[in-house]
């Protein structure tokens, strides 16, 4: 059935260095003119429980992707301190002095309720810094997303551009905002409508944290999180002195990693206890 013409769809496959990135919008045009009939004139499909023909419509609910592909598809550029496409402007994010790199760290404690007492803790999260008056960002609507924040910033369409000038970047970017196109899914006449318009695909977000959590405990050489630069940044926003970096340029044993005797504890229940499927040990084998 798979191999019949009506269930057959075209794959883009555009990996490596010369993938579209921003200009993604190139490919996606005879999606979104399809789209836009299926929206407003339908086409004619046939009911085959019913024995006739009926007028079919659909609508585009979301998009699904990893976090990079978000970023292509929705306009606004998934890295650097203003990576959320959520809190947009109004994050909280800032930039680790030794390990260079982006943290989100105590960003969350602002999406608790109101009285937490979490909101008070000055001793668990950034050094000294309490929540009580963090509030949550705006929850924006299409309409304020597109008139609001894009239209403002008057980022370049791909078809205005002809696919080949989104690297000159828009006045206030990176600063205040971070958008580096108008996504053509705003043509879609009902996408300022939708409250939810980007899912993402939780497979390689899942991974990449297993990864990481795993490597840190096993204490992997060269993949452990757990490095002199992260414990000398620890130290700097966090009081956390178990973990700090001592006089003499040595870290401490932490209690996150796993001892040898819990290593081979750990690695004897997973060869012993846990069970895979036929499928998850083929797919092992060829990789």
């Amino acid at each position: 059935m798979c191999m019949k013409t009506e269930f057959l769809f075209l794959t883009i496959l555009n990996s490596g260095p010369k993938h579209p990135r921003a200009s993604l919008d190139v490919f996606l045009r005879p999606l979104i003119e399809e789209l836009k009939e299926l929206w407003s004139t339908g086409v004619e499909a046939y009911d085959i429980s019913l024995n006739k023909n009926f007028n079919l419509k659909a609508v585009l609910l979301w998009t699904i992707s990893d976090f990079p592909a978000y970023g292509m598809l929705s306009g606004w550029t998934t890295h650097g301190r203003l990576a959320c496409p959520i809190c947009m402007e109004d994050t909280k994010a800032f930039q680790l002095p030794n390990g260079r790199k982006t943290c989100w760290f105590d960003c969350h404690r602002r999406y608790l309720p109101h009285g937490h007492q979490l909101r008070k803790n000055k001793t668990s999260f950034l050094k000294g810094k309490h929540a009580i008056r963090d509030y949550p960002p705006q929850s924006l609507t299409g309409e304020q997303v597109l008139y609001e924040r894009i239209r403002q910033v008057n980022p370049l369409k791909t078809s205005d551009c002809g696919g080949n000038g989104h690297e000159v970047k828009q006045r206030g970017y990176g600063d205040w905002h971070n958008w580096h196109k108008e996504s053509i899914f705003w043509e879609l006449p009902y996408w300022t409508d939708l409250n939810l318009r980007h899912n993402l695909d939780v497979m390689h977000i899942e991974k990449n944290f297993f990864d990481n959590i795993m490597n840190t405990i096993m204490n992997v050489k060269d993949r452990s999180k757990d490095t002199v630069k992260s414990r000398l940044d620890v130290a700097r926003f966090c009081d956390r002195k178990e973990v700090h970096v001592d006089n003499q340029g040595k870290a401490p044993f932490p209690n996150f990693r796993l001892t040898q005797p819990a290593k081979e504890a750990l690695l004897k229940c997973v060869k012993n206890d846990v069970k895979f499927t036929r499928r998850e040990i083929f797919r092992h084998e060829e990789s």
